[in-house]
């Protein structure tokens, strides 16, 4: 019992000087995320609000629509509604608003244009802005559209590399441990090699995947030119990512266009801080803010 006792006791201060260090990190800091509007978004915003009262800004980049005009009006609908946030609500709807209305900023934009969709002013102000990005968006769905997966999960992390490079800022990006894919044993947190088809490697570990980029681009206009009907063209698409995915040795799109994305980052990030999150499967929260929350199900 002793010995347990112990155990748990160095875990615990290990947490608190964690804890320690992540609140004077974020100090005074500004912090940008994406996919905010999905679940894994969702709970980084509300441990950081909640956790790090002294960060001093969070930029939220969300799409608007035609039902909502304005990220800020999305975010009202679709995320400040959330039950994840019902911890903050405790001391009442209205302080919950204006901590919301102190620490966030609302970026009106798409994930998957060139700059989000921004003027180069204004991507260039936000750029300056921001001391670490968040990217928490991502494609999830096994069997997504390729031209669709390889837009989110791949091609946008260009837009996102842009805009850490303006000063250097770290990010923090999230993937997946499938993109290990047919890969078996032992797995360590490296840089997962295709299973099947090979591809070119640089010194410096990483996959040289520009080349792949650029098939998969040009397989994808020809496709696109050559089926007119929607449908048949969607479903083509589909398999199409599934086709590749196999072929160099991933069971599905989402994995494939993930691990292609890491290659990206890696190859265009040398010299900054990259942190890439592998979580297998997403479930409920375990005690914190509340045990068991968990949503879309």
């Amino acid at each position: 019992m002793e010995a347990c006792h112990s155990r748990s006791n160095s875990a615990s201060q290990s947490t608190t000087a964690a804890q320690t260090v992540a609140l004077h990190s974020y100090a005074g800091k500004s912090i940008f995320i994406t996919g905010v509007t999905g679940f894994v978004g969702k709970v980084v915003l509300e441990k950081l609000l909640r956790s790090v009262p002294k960060v001093e800004r969070i930029y939220l980049l969300i799409r608007s629509n035609s039902r909502y005009p304005t990220a800020a009006e999305r975010f009202q609908a679709e995320v400040a509604t959330s039950t994840i946030f019902d911890v903050l609500k405790d001391e009442g709807e209205a302080e919950f608003a204006a901590l919301c209305q102190r620490k966030l900023r609302f970026v009106s934009g798409e994930l998957t244009a060139e700059r989000f969709g921004l003027e180069e002013s204004a991507f260039a102000e936000l750029a300056a802005e921001i001391d670490l990005v968040v990217n928490c968006a991502a494609s999830v769905n096994f069997r997504e559209p390729l031209d669709d997966a390889l837009a989110t999960n791949t091609l946008s992390l260009y837009s996102i590399i842009q805009l850490t490079r303006a000063r250097k800022v770290p990010l923090v990006h999230v993937s997946t441990c499938y993109v290990n894919g047919y890969n078996e044993g032992t797995i360590e947190e490296t840089i997962a090699p295709p299973a099947q088809l090979s591809l070119p490697r640089n010194e410096a570990g990483f996959y040289d995947v520009e080349p792949l980029i650029a098939s998969m681009q040009e397989k994808l206009a020809t496709l696109s030119a050559n089926i007119s009907d929607q449908d048949q063209r969607q479903a083509a698409l589909v398999e199409l990512g599934i086709e590749l995915s196999q072929q160099y040795g991933w069971n599905d799109t989402y994995t494939f266009t993930k691990w292609v994305g890491e290659q990206v980052l890696l190859q265009h990030l040398g010299g900054q801080a990259l942190t890439i999150l592998r979580p297998s499967i997403v479930e409920s929260t375990l005690f914190d803010p509340v045990p068991g929350w968990i949503e879309g199900v």
